[in-house]
């Protein structure tokens, strides 16, 4: 029977996570920023406007966006779900076990400037060029090092075991962002914080003083992205760029990573560019149309994903089987 003093612990623990909810909203950095999603609405009604190709009442218009953006399902219950949940345990993960960018660029700035004499050429670039090769080295970093994680997540069967939570969808909403597993955010900052952090302890060393343009605490490349359609990836708008998807990653070239159809599987790993998925040869178009369902593709391991708990706990299940045992 729990004790007094560890009911009110939790009950403080809950209560900090709902204090901490609006800034999913409120707080500028964050990829769910209120402007952003108000620039992907806009977005998708206009696209829904021109699609008719008639003069579409607002209302009307306004309804069909959102019901392609949000299905009210069991599926959002648990995407919502997964994202109570990793606000507390992300809190303990993240900060206990994972090396930071910040980590790395310290460790490694400090080891480069301690063995090599800094070179002059970058003390001499005027500071408006280095404001704009830091932010573009960053950038890239992060985006290869999403576009690394996220291939490793499917490539090592350990790791996929993990993220099928996130792949277990039947229905896209914006809120399938947050339905990952604790151990995908894991991988994915492990790998990304190392490629970030050893480009900005380049930066540091050989710039020795360096600035990232930012809007709204963002990246550049990242605020342009969440402004212009980042969130309509997880949704049932169908909005390719066209050529630009050579370059860049639409909503519906990722929602073909989503699909079931076996010609679309293992392909479109990027977030923002598609340039490492042409690199990588793991790129795939979307020249045939929306994809015919999103999911697992196997009807009866989709069903086994069927409770916040077991999308929690039966990744671990099926590793331990994996190795042998049970």
């Amino acid at each position: 029977m729990p004790d007094a003093e560890f009911i009110e612990h939790l009950a403080q623990q809950v209560l900090a996570i709902a204090q901490r909810l609006p800034e999913i909203f409120s707080v500028p950095g964050g990829n769910f920023y209120w402007p952003y999603l108000v620039s992907n609405l806009l977005l998708a009604v206009t696209l829904s406007a021109w699609i008719a190709r008639r003069q579409c009442p607002w209302p009307a218009s306004l309804r069909s966006t959102l019901g392609q953006l949000v299905t009210f399902d069991r599926s959002l219950v648990h995407d919502l779900g997964l994202l109570l949940g990793n606000i507390f345990l992300l809190q303990l993960l993240l900060q206990t076990l994972l090396l930071s960018a910040g980590t790395v660029e310290n460790q490694v700035a400090e080891w480069l400037t301690g063995r090599f004499a800094p070179p002059q050429a970058g003390r001499l670039l005027a500071p408006e060029a280095r404001v704009f090769l830091v932010t573009a080295a960053a950038f890239l970093a992060a985006d290869l090092g999403f576009y690394v994680s996220h291939r490793l997540q499917h490539e090592i069967p350990f790791l996929w075991e993990f993220h099928k939570v996130h792949h277990c969808a039947p229905h896209l909403n914006p809120f399938t962002v947050f339905r990952r597993h604790p151990v995908d955010y894991v991988i994915d900052h492990l790998v990304m914080g190392s490629l970030l952090g050893l480009t900005l302890a380049s930066a540091d060393f050989v710039f020795d003083d360096y600035h990232v343009f930012t809007i709204w605490h963002q990246n550049l490349g990242y605020f342009l992205f969440a402004l212009l359609g980042a969130h309509l990836q997880h949704s049932h708008v169908w909005l390719s760029w066209g050529k630009l998807d050579t370059l860049f990653v639409s909503p519906a070239t990722h929602q073909i990573h989503h699909s079931t159809a076996p010609q679309h599987w293992d392909r479109n790993y990027g977030n923002v560019l598609s340039l490492w998925d042409r690199l990588g040869g793991t790129l795939a178009l979307p020249r045939d149309g929306k994809p015919p369902a999103y999911g697992l593709g196997d009807p009866r391991e989709q069903t086994e994903y069927g409770s916040l708990l077991r999308l929690y706990l039966l990744p671990f299940r099926k590793c331990w089987r994996r190795c042998g045992f049970g």
